[in-house]
C-alpha cells in the first residue's frame, strides 16, 4: 500500500496549521494566518466563530496542496487527523453543504483528480 502518511491540521477562525508526519516521524508543518483574500474568496469574516468550519477546511485544502508532491505522485498509505467532522466529510467524499466548504470540495476533488494514485487508507472514499 505504500508509505504511511499522515497528514494533523487544526484552524481558528484567524488561521490555520498542519503536521506532516511520514511513516511515524514528524518531517514537517506549516501554519499562516487567514488573509483578507483568503476571506473574501471563501466568504467568510476573520475572527468570527462562524467561520470555524470553513477554516478547518481551508486548512486540509492547504495542507494537500503544501504536500501534494508526498501523495500526487506515489502509492500511500494516508490518514488525516483533525476535529472538523465537515473537514473530514470533504476529504473523503469531495463534498459537503455550506457555500464555502463547498467551494473548497471542489478544489479537494480537482487536486485528487490529478494525482496518479488514489491513496489507500482504512477510511479513504477516494473513488471517482
Amino acid at each position: 500500500m505504500g508509505r504511511k502518511i499522515t497528514i494533523i491540521t487544526d484552524a481558528s477562525p484567524w488561521g490555520i496549521g498542519g503536521v506532516l508526519i511520514e511513516d511515524g516521524w514528524p518531517t514537517e508543518y506549516f501554519h499562516d494566518a487567514i488573509s483578507e483574500e483568503d476571506a473574501r474568496i471563501i466568504g467568510i469574516t476573520r475572527g468570527e466563530s462562524s467561520a470555524q468550519q470553513a477554516a478547518e477546511s481551508l486548512g486540509s485544502l492547504v495542507a494537500l496542496r503544501v504536500w501534494s508532491p508526498r501523495w500526487k505522485k506515489e502509492r500511500i498509505n494516508l490518514a488525516v487527523k483533525q476535529d472538523s467532522v465537515s473537514a473530514l466529510a470533504i476529504l473523503l467524499k469531495c463534498k459537503t453543504a455550506g457555500e464555502a466548504p463547498s467551494a473548497i470540495a471542489r478544489e479537494v476533488a480537482l487536486d485528487m483528480a490529478e494525482s496518479i494514485y488514489l491513496p489507500d487508507g482504512p477510511a479513504c472514499a477516494w473513488r471517482f
